[in-house]
């Protein structure tokens, strides 16, 4: 009887095994706290829902649809942002565009870690598609950015060229959907190019200068104040004769991206050439350069690390105070209720205010500080284990992104965020190691 049941239990195991092996879960991140426990993968379906699980706290993701078509060429994309809780389960829901019969397959990505600036996840490269999804993510400040894309035929000359500006908000992404106007069979290629540095003035990014067209897409950037300028398209015949001359004019504002469309009417086959002047001279072709690309495989960032009492003496408004505060990978964290408490009645005070239910921590901004009780206690003695918070942050009702750790239950924040935030002076004298806070002057980057 014993070895009947060893055996059945033992085919069970096997049994569950089996439909896990050939069901559709896939763990992505293994090695990490959020982890993907099953995606739709059948690339029929318009809806892909995905089931992701965190076993640590909580943090802001961003899952990432990939659908191939039978060459591995990307033909769509969808993306989604959300907040998963510590410790649970939640279920997100992406687009794709490119559903119906074939051999494509699903590709399902996560973004845990949004690094300190700009990077691409994936962009639609099948030049057989009209629109050109690119998904970018920023784990630095918000930004405006212009995305490009232009289509090459098989001789490399740019047949399209088109954008799509936007502005991305920090640890977050954003999907573009730049178009290509040459959309159809043929060997062209795809090229995208994110604009982020907008310069001071006027850029060429790119145009078209296949004669064969009739559309000379031309796409500039402005960094420098709006204005109004005008696109001339020239075509030359082998001679070196101008046989059609075309003009687009147009508005285009500061900190972004335009794309004019002077018409060529010699298109046609032949040894014609494209010359494209800006308010009558030749923009030379902006550097636009490359952006990381997002590593799926990459780990998220450490979630607890070691912080050290800062050495340094600080003053307020040049009186001493003894503050506990930690310097943690270089930086100087000071208690939040701390700074609320010390800076109360100056024109720089602030309110702290706690939500249990919500788990967040709520600024305000030229308010008062209430004590709670256990300010100003003295200052930490010895290295300590610092966790970053899981909180939400809100200043005055608006979410905001800090880098904040919790350190023996109380919330520590960089001195220079809550400086830069709330508008008063830090400094740093390196001769006397003192840390100065003045509220009579406004933030200053170091």
């Amino acid at each position: 009887m014993l070895r009947k049941k060893t055996f059945f239990a033992a085919l069970a195991i096997l049994m569950i095994l089996a439909v896990l092996v050939s069901g559709a879960s896939t763990t992505v991140f293994a090695a990490s706290d959020v982890v993907l426990i099953s995606y739709t993968n059948d690339a029929r379906s318009t809806s892909i829902e995905a089931v992701v699980k965190n076993n640590g706290p909580a943090k802001n993701i961003t899952l990432v649809m990939n659908c191939y078509n039978a060459k591995g060429e990307i033909i769509a994309i969808g993306n989604a942002d959300g907040r998963i809780e510590a410790k649970s389960t939640k279920k997100f829901y992406l687009i794709n565009r490119a559903s119906g019969p074939g051999d494509n397959r699903i590709e399902v990505l996560i973004v845990q870690n949004y690094g300190t600036g700009l990077m691409l996840v994936s962009h639609v490269n099948d030049a057989n598609c009209v629109g050109i999804n690119t998904v970018l993510t920023n784990g630095g400040p918000a930004k405006d950015v212009s995305v490009i894309v232009n289509c090459y035929n098989a001789n490399g000359e740019i047949i399209t060229t088109d954008r799509e500006d936007g502005r991305i908000e920090q640890n977050s992404s954003k999907c573009f959907t730049p178009l290509n106007g040459a959309s159809g069979p043929g060997d062209n290629r795809i090229e995208v190019l994110i604009v982020q540095n907008y310069g001071t003035g006027l850029m060429l990014v790119s145009n078209v200068n296949d004669a064969q067209c009739v559309s000379i897409d031309t796409v500039l950037t402005n960094g420098g104040p709006a204005r109004d300028v005008t696109v001339i398209a020239n075509c030359y015949n082998a001679d070196g004769e101008i046989i059609s001359t075309r003009s687009d004019t147009g508005r285009i504002e500061q900190d972004s991206s335009k794309c004019f469309i002077p018409l060529n009417w010699t298109s046609g086959p032949g040894d014609n050439s494209i010359e494209v002047l800006v308010d009558g001279v030749t923009l030379p072709l902006a550097n636009i350069p490359s952006i990381p690309v997002y590593d799926p495989t990459s780990a998220a960032a450490p979630t607890s690390t070691t912080a050290t009492p800062t050495s340094s003496s600080v003053t307020v408004n040049g009186k001493a105070v003894a503050f506990d505060a930690y310097n943690i990978n270089g930086n100087n964290y000071f208690k939040l209720r701390d700074l609320a408490y010390t800076l109360s009645g100056t024109g720089k005070q602030f309110a702290v205010g706690w939500d249990t239910a919500n788990n967040s921590i709520s600024l305000t901004s030229r308010k008062s500080y209430t004590p709670v009780g256990g300010e100003m206690t003295g200052k930490g003695s010895g290295n300590q284990t610092a966790t970053l918070t899981s909180s939400r942050i809100y200043l005055d009702g608006k979410e905001v992104s800090f880098t904040a750790y919790n350190i023996g239950g109380n919330n520590y924040f960089k001195l220079r965020d809550i400086g830069k935030t709330i508008d008063f002076n830090v400094s740093w004298d390196g001769a006397n190691n003192r840390i100065a806070i003045n509220t009579s002057e406004s933030y200053t980057p170091d």
